[in-house]
């Protein structure tokens, strides 16, 4: 073995002075000889010289100087990413204090920074964010004056947001960026911020305001070339996926000219790379498919010397967006084998000639690739069963969809937005419907119900995840630690709504900086406490045989669920055995639902058009019900989870026969089967296990509005609506007691919480608001409540409607109360009668009292009403009673039993007078000779 690599540490050593070990000079010593082992490219001597500094330094306690010595080691080795990576690793995890001083903490940023940098480039985005969150918190502590915030930092960690799709977190950094930017800011880097602002809306699907954005990066003018590409690049995206392809292609043209004057930097060939892959999928998108996989080869050969590697996840897009038009040009053999080199790019171990390989669950991670590569792969497979017919590749179709599943709710339990949670959810939409779809083939090819339970496993997914999310967390939030948590979670709401309400608020940035360290702060409460992880492992233990014994534990009902799809509805059924049916004429059936609802919320509307009326309930009754409620017994009660319009159908409303002369006759669903409703089969099974037991019974808010507070009407009703000795243990709050602040301080100790008041929508159901005495409250006030509520009533206008959100549900105030944690709710469709509500609701008590479970006392007080005869009929009309509806668990609330003051002082008289009795009957006896 030959000596002479070990020469130049050998001579180091024994010529290094022990002096060197306590003076200050010595460090340009140091210094000295890094530099002359690195111009040397001695690269063992080099790191045997930067040992010994280290130590020196480190005895010395100079943590600054130590930092920057770990800094300036991975600075010789920057193109080999692993090991500068490495160098970097250990200057965190050997440092033996936090930092102390401004020079300290900025070291320690400069340290973090670059290992976000080589993060990314190893592909390892998670990582990378961790790396550059650290940075920032260092950075505003002690905000160095010379620093680059902007380029460094705030661009690279608001891109990997974005990458992930945690839009409106990346959208906050940004927009508090362009606010307040730092002194010294230059043109090109608030440019790329106004860029990566107007990407995170354009990842939403917001073009209006993506494109506004890079409109406003362009007024800065005075921009060097590659910024103005950039610009336009993004221009071109939003414009393509708007089908306005002249557009797209003028702006890509503009982006590629001004692209190849800017020096090729590593940023330069990455935006070229862009530039050429959205060419190809411009020329795919006119069918010239071999241009256009052209293109994308020449975008590929571009980003891997940008990156110095072709194994990226940056790489591994560019290999999606290939297997994409190559499915396009009906070549799923190689589409398949471009999938599998993107998810190579993402698993090291991956085998990608294999054309049915997959990762394992333990190689999943939460990364936007690695799901579209699996959907991909999917897709592919579909095609060549298509091809072949050989159904493997519909099984290998089905596993890729369940693996794609799994990465979908990694990403979205990471995201701290609810916003980027419900995008999430509505993305993954159509994925699902193609997963319903491949199990459906397989379903009609073998007729094993396994696969309708796959299919409804996937219905599930589409709906309510992020709901479901919520009262998981409200269902093991326990222990000390709640009472800080809940007061964050009411400063927070207050921000949120404060966000909500003025978007053009002079204190905006103020109000976007305190919500982010609010969700901050809460995201590492939620980490570090074991709730969390049983949160983690109920979404775990998801499965299609999950969904199967949810549905066996309701066998004494007939369960229907229904999937809103592109084209066709698909139902799913359950009473004694699984049925899964196909609508395939979706778009007569929503218009018959449309004109339903039109005219349920008007009385006048009703009468008039009674007849179409019927004729469309009875049709949609048949098209929806008939199929799955043929042959079912009489008074069988039906649990309904419906999906997209149907949600807000009254099925109750619906006939199942002929229309009579008169709606008293008018053969209605609710006169043959008590009608309950779910958000989900998951939601409704988190419901059940929710604690409840509030220690008290029932909290009445009745504001009354008497004078006309706030300009609302007075309601008249309200203190009808409840038995006025209904329940011990009670509490009214009346006019002006009837506030939120009491009502959010109360509500927390009541098993039965009613709200009879006033509520309503904006035009956009965007805004939804449910009145008390003083003031409004909104969405984000609710989510914030700590209920321990069994039932939640909402005697008020409008409180089941709200924006519809593809993939998650109905945003309206009822969802928030369950979201808080009630089991069960009463919430209404439209603005209701005041006499009939009143009517309803106080035989739904008197049914309550007596143990009637929930959705059956709602249901049997409607009957009341539509077979009393002190009501007129005319007033059978729908629009009196299908307002109510019930939607949770079906147990009865269990009411804490206690006497009356009247009764505890009726039998302490009896008491009182047995014994006087007693005592003259004892004087009388002595009195006796």
């Amino acid at each position: 073995m030959s000596l002479r690599p070990l020469l130049p540490a050998l001579f180091f050593f024994f010529l290094s002075p022990p002096a060197i070990w306590s003076q200050e000079a010595n460090t340009a010593f140091w210094e000295q000889k890094i530099e002359a082992f690195g111009q040397a490219g001695q690269w063992d001597s080099l790191d045997q010289a930067y040992s010994s500094y280290l130590s020196f330094l480190r005895q010395k306690d100079d943590l600054a100087a130590w930092l920057y010595a770990r800094w300036d080691w991975q600075a010789w080795y920057f193109d080999e990413t692993k090991k500068a990576l490495a160098i970097l690793n250990e200057a965190v995890r050997k440092s033996w204090r936090q930092p102390q001083t401004p020079a300290e903490a900025e070291a320690m940023l400069w340290v973090q920074v670059n290992r976000g940098y080589h993060y990314f480039k190893t592909g390892n985005v998670l990582a990378s964010i961790k790396a550059y969150e650290q940075a920032l918190q260092w950075y505003r502590q002690h905000p160095p004056g010379d620093f680059e915030a902007l380029e460094y930092l705030i661009l690279p960690l608001g891109a990997h947001y974005t990458r992930l799709g945690d839009n409106e977190k990346a959208r906050t950094l940004y927009q508090l960026a362009v606010d307040n930017p730092p002194p010294g800011a230059n043109k090109a880097t608030l440019a790329g911020i106004y860029n990566n602002l107007g990407l995170t809306w354009w990842n939403e699907g917001d073009f209006l305001k993506a494109l506004e954005a890079y409109r406003r990066g362009w007024q800065l003018g005075g921009l060097p070339p590659e910024k103005s590409g950039l610009l336009h690049l993004s221009m071109a995206q939003a414009f393509f996926d708007q089908a306005q392809f002249d557009s797209a292609a003028w702006h890509l043209e503009l982006a590629l000219a001004l692209l190849q004057k800017a020096p090729a930097s590593a940023g330069v060939l990455d935006y070229r790379s862009g530039a050429w892959l959205l060419k190809g999928k411009l020329l795919a998108q006119a069918a010239k498919f071999t241009e256009g996989e052209q293109a994308i080869n020449e975008a590929l050969d571009l980003e891997i010397e940008a990156l110095g590697t072709n194994r990226h996840r940056t790489v591994g897009k560019i290999h999606v967006a290939r297997g994409q038009l190559l499915l396009s040009s009906h070549k799923p053999d190689k589409a398949l084998r471009a999938f599998n080199m993107a998810l190579a790019c993402l698993l090291p171990d991956f085998d990608e000639q294999n054309p049915a390989a997959l990762p394992g669950n333990t190689e999943l991670y939460e990364e936007n690739t690695l799901l579209e590569a699996l959907e991909g792969k999917a897709d592919a497979a579909v095609m060549l069963y298509e091809t072949n017919k050989d159904s493997t590749w519909l099984h290998l179709a089905l596993r890729c969809h369940h693996l794609a599943g799994k990465v979908d709710l990694r990403l979205r339990l990471l995201f701290q937005y609810q916003s980027s949670k419900l995008s999430q959810q509505e993305k993954s939409r159509s994925r699902l419907e193609k997963a319903m779809g491949t199990a459906y083939q397989l379903y009609k090819l073998s007729k094993n119900d396994k696969f309708v339970w796959e299919g409804w496993h996937f219905a599930e997914q589409a709906k309510a995840m992020v709901l479901l999310e919520g009262i998981l967390q409200q269902r093991y939030r326990t222990g000390p630690a709640q009472t800080e948590e809940l007061a964050k979670r009411k400063q927070l709401a207050w921000y949120e709504k404060q966000l909500l309400l003025n978007p053009q608020a002079p204190q905006r940035s103020t109000w976007l900086a305190e919500r982010q360290q609010l969700l901050d702060d809460l995201s590492a409460m939620e980490k570090s406490l074991p709730a969390w992880q049983n949160v983690l492992r109920q979404f775990e233990q998801f499965s299609p045989e999950k969904i199967e014994r949810i549905v066996n534990s309701h066998q004494d009902h007939k369960v229907i669920e229904y999937f809103t799809g592109t084209h066709a509805i698909s139902v799913f059924s359950h009473h004694l055995h699984p049925r899964w049916l196909m609508i395939s004429e979706k778009k007569p059936v929503e218009e018959k639902v449309k004109m339903l609802l039109q005219w349920l919320p008007s009385r006048s509307a009703l009468e008039t058009h009674r007849k179409r009326f019927c004729q469309y309930g009875h049709e949609l009754y048949q098209q929806l019900l008939l199929p799955f409620s043929d042959h079912l017994e009489a008074q069988t009660p039906l649990l309904i989870i419906p999906d997209g319009l149907l949600s807000f159908l009254p099925f109750e409303a619906l006939l199942t026969g002929q229309a009579a002369l008169s709606w008293q006759e008018t053969p209605f669903l609710i006169r043959s089967h008590p009608v309950g409703y779910a958000y989900s089969l998951l939601v409704l099974d988190t419901q059940e296990k929710l604690p409840g037991k509030a220690p008290k019974n029932l909290l009445l808010v009745a504001p009354g509005f008497e004078n006309g507070e706030r300009h609302l009407a007075p309601l008249l009703n309200s203190n009808e609506e409840v038995p006025g000795r209904f329940l011990c243990k009670s509490k009214r709050l009346h006019a002006s007691a009837a506030s939120f602040e009491q009502f959010s301080s109360l509500a927390g100790q009541f098993r039965i919480l009613h709200l009879s008041t006033h509520a309503g929508v904006d035009s956009s159901g965007s805004l939804p608001r449910i009145e008390f005495y003083e003031r409004s409250a909104w969405l984000p006030d609710i989510y914030a409540l700590p209920l321990q509520a069994d039932m939640v009533v909402l005697s008020a206008c409008q409180t089941g409607l709200g924006e519809l959100v593809e993939g998650e549900g109905v945003m309206s105030l009822s969802r928030a109360f369950t979201w808080a944690g009630a089991k069960g709710l009463v919430a209404s469709q439209w603005t209701i009668n005041e006499s009939a509500t009143a009517f309803i609701l106080k035989e739904m008590y008197a049914s309550l009292r007596n143990g009637v479970p929930k959705p059956m006392a709602l249901h049997q007080a409607k009957l009341h009403w539509l077979n009393s005869k002190e009501v007129a009929p005319i007033q059978k009309s729908p629009y009196y009673w299908a307002a109510l509806v019930y939607a949770g668990d079906e147990a009865p609330v269990e009411l804490k039993n206690c006497l009356h003051w009247w009764a505890l002082a009726s039998l302490l008289a009896l008491l009182l007078t047995g014994v006087l009795l007693k005592i003259r009957k004892q004087i009388s006896k002595n009195r006796q000779p």
